[in-house]
């Protein structure tokens, strides 16, 4: 099956008119660390994002960058997704006027430089300690796709139009943990939260790294991954308001720092979506989503979305919202 075809085959089964409940939301964590300016193979650092404002200028760089390939891939899945109701979350970051804006920018990961190598400022750094809360950039709603679709564009008209951009480490368990502070609020605030379906979409290109710890420790590593399944875990069972609401939590990972990155796939299992080697669920052995060049990422991504739908759960509850309770079992 080619690849367009399996994408628009994703698109056709979220919009399809036998669904009768309230429209899914999936609020996506974009990775923005310093690192997703380097080509999806890790062999060179792009010194740009191929945006208007900063196109790829090491000549090296034959692939395109990480950023490059995965907001492309993003936004093709967000156009094209009708059924489904996008929000988007940072890695955190600083803007001009913000205190310690422009500390970071030289000491963290890749760098947007010119043709000349000369280091470029840009509106965004990575946050002043390094691995702190992620960024609520556009709450999930049924007016949201262009507010998601402007981050992702390529172009950008300071402040009135922003782009992501890469700048900063990899805080996952905090933006991980932002996450689930950001649906506490966004779900009380939904008049029909009984009966949405609410997802958590990580898409990263690597693990935990942070100022001041060394990111290979397996014993950090571990640290983190227990982190990463207790959070997941508890989004499964989020309490919102007195009511118990089942997140579940799919993990993309894009290029090879994430190809043995064991904490990813416990976080995939412990969320609920982890998958085997055909793509099947697997909650057991299973891993996360991998992809390795930009047509595996849309790819990728478009199962993710294609499995952001309704479950039936054996409690008593019309979780679906299709007038049966505990069908399915």
């Amino acid at each position: 099956m080619s690849l367009v075809f399996r994408v628009f085959a994703v698109v056709a089964l979220l919009a399809s008119a036998a669904w009768a409940q309230t429209t899914p939301r999936v609020l996506v964590i974009f990775d923005t660390s310093g690192s997703m300016l380097w080509d999806y193979e890790g062999a060179n650092d792009c010194r740009g994002d191929g945006s208007d404002d900063f196109p790829h200028t090491n000549p090296a760089c034959q692939l395109g960058s990480r950023m490059f390939h995965a907001k492309q891939a993003l936004f093709r899945i967000v156009e094209q997704t009708d059924m489904v109701e996008f929000g988007l979350m940072r890695y955190g970051q600083l803007e001009p006027g913000d205190a310690g804006f422009g500390r970071e920018q030289q000491n963290v990961g890749a760098q947007y430089r010119d043709a000349a190598n000369t280091i470029l400022d840009i509106n965004y750094d990575g946050s002043t300690n390094g691995c702190g809360p992620a960024d609520l950039l556009v709450e999930p709603s049924a007016m949201s796709e262009g507010a998601v679709l402007q981050w992702l564009d390529g172009r950008e008209a300071y402040p009135r139009d922003k782009e992501l951009r890469a700048n900063g480490f990899t805080p996952l368990t905090m933006s991980m943990e932002s996450a689930r502070e950001a649906l506490v609020q966004i779900i009380a605030d939904d008049p029909e939260a009984d009966c949405r379906p609410y997802y958590v979409l990580l898409l990263t290109d690597g693990y935990q790294q942070c100022p001041g710890v060394d990111a290979s420790d397996p014993g950090y590593r571990a640290q983190v991954a227990s982190q990463l399944e207790d959070i997941a875990e508890d989004l499964r069972g989020l309490r919102v308001q007195g009511s118990r609401v089942d997140v579940r939590t799919f993990v993309v990972g894009f290029g090879p720092g994430t190809a043995f990155a064991t904490e990813l796939d416990q976080m995939a299992r412990a969320g609920g979506t982890a998958v085997d080697a055909n793509g099947r669920p697997d909650l057991l052995n299973g891993t996360a989503y991998q992809a390795n060049d930009p047509a595996g990422l849309v790819a990728a991504l478009g199962d993710a979305v294609g499995n952001a739908r309704p479950r039936e759960l054996c409690d008593g509850v019309d979780n679906d919202c299709d007038g049966a309770t505990d069908e399915d079992f």
